[in-house]
């Protein structure tokens, strides 16, 4: 799950990088439905319904990634920086910027903005590396204008 990525070895990047994609998934259908312990937003009322609904599709989007992240040469892995040191600098930030909650040790605005951010560097590398669409991005993104903030 997000706050560990770091921590993990892996012999293949494509392993890792389903992984990473699943814990997203997720991580934002745990936000969306405020069962997530370190981070609960408080999301415009009138958005939960559509938001909620929204979400339904993810896991599928989440399978055709998947199938193309199985597929990538290590030539896209590697110009994609999906693998070794630049994959594990990505991990760090995205730990970091999960356990840290902006400071302070409460969620905050500002944290939540820096972790919808660092999750979505490496999800635009993922989804640009394999030429995927960008549902769970945008969802990511749309979650993220739906807190009531800051």
């Amino acid at each position: 799950m997000l706050g560990q990525l770091s921590t993990e070895k892996y012999e293949d990047p494509r392993e890792v990088l389903k992984t990473f994609l699943n814990d997203v998934v997720q991580f934002l259908n745990l936000v969306a439905m405020r069962e997530e312990p370190n981070w609960r937003p408080k999301f415009r009322e009138h958005l939960l319904e559509p938001m909620h609904a929204a979400l339904m599709p993810l896991r599928s989007h989440a399978e055709r990634v998947e199938g193309k992240i199985e597929k990538l040469s290590a030539e896209q892995i590697r110009d994609h920086g999906l693998d070794g040191p630049e994959l594990t600098f990505k991990f760090s930030v995205i730990d970091d910027a999960y356990s840290n909650r902006g400071g302070g040790g409460g969620w905050n605005f500002w944290g939540w903005k820096r972790l919808i951010e660092s999750l979505d560097v490496l999800l635009e590398s993922i989804l640009s590396a394999t030429g995927a669409g960008t549902g769970i991005s945008e969802m990511k993104d749309y979650i993220g204008l739906s807190v009531d903030g800051p």
